[in-house]
């Protein structure tokens, strides 16, 4: 049987047994990760509180191996972890699973109290429909703003994470060419001249 391999971890770590300085550990290796709040409400089906808690994403750019995760998870407590159960199939999921947002029966963590190691959680939690609708208001405010230049757009998109991320990461010729379409508008008189 081959080993398991995969690019995104994730492991349950117990408070009592980390070491004092297990983040700064994690941060110091230049690991990419995801903290959850600690899981001090979880409890069984029988009632009983469950042993605090914390879920560990850890996501690379290659895969990694299941022993590679094991050194990783070892090295934050001089008790060993929880084996690394999980290899992350969908991190938007599993980002979600960490704080039981789509989990009404068990205690709600709030996605707001998750913490990302190097990476920005917006990007992670920000649909493909999130995008779709941003670029739509934005494409709306454009032509009822009567907005001429670009800079204008980016001023604005800046009080906006979506919008940011929609106009820095994708769609930026699609938007400039409306705020260019919206200038001839305004001035085709000019060119008539």
């Amino acid at each position: 049987m081959t080993e398991q391999r995969g690019r995104n971890w994730w492991f349950v770590a117990y408070p009592d047994s980390l070491k004092d300085d297990w983040r700064e550990s994690l941060d110091s290796q230049g690991l990419v990760w995801i903290e959850s709040p600690l899981h001090d409400k979880d409890v069984t089906p029988e009632g009983e509180t469950k042993k605090a808690h914390y879920h560990i994403m850890v996501l690379f750019s290659g895969n990694k191996s299941l022993k590679q995760i094991q050194e990783i998870s070892d090295g934050l407590s001089g008790v060993k972890l929880d084996i690394p159960n999980n290899r992350v199939k969908e991190v938007r999921a599993t980002v979600r699973y960490m704080v039981h947002a789509d989990q009404p029966d068990k205690y709600q963590y709030g996605l707001e109290n998750l913490v990302g190691h190097g990476i920005d959680l917006a990007e992670i939690l920000t649909t493909t429909s999130d995008k779709k609708s941003a670029l739509k208001e934005m494409s709306k405010y454009i032509l009822e703003n009567d907005i001429t230049d670009f800079g204008e757009l980016v001023d604005v998109a800046m009080s906006n994470d979506i919008w940011f991320d929609v106009l820095s990461s994708r769609n930026t010729l699609f938007l400039k060419e409306l705020v260019n379409a919206n200038w001839k508008r305004n001035h085709q008189d000019y060119w008539k001249k």
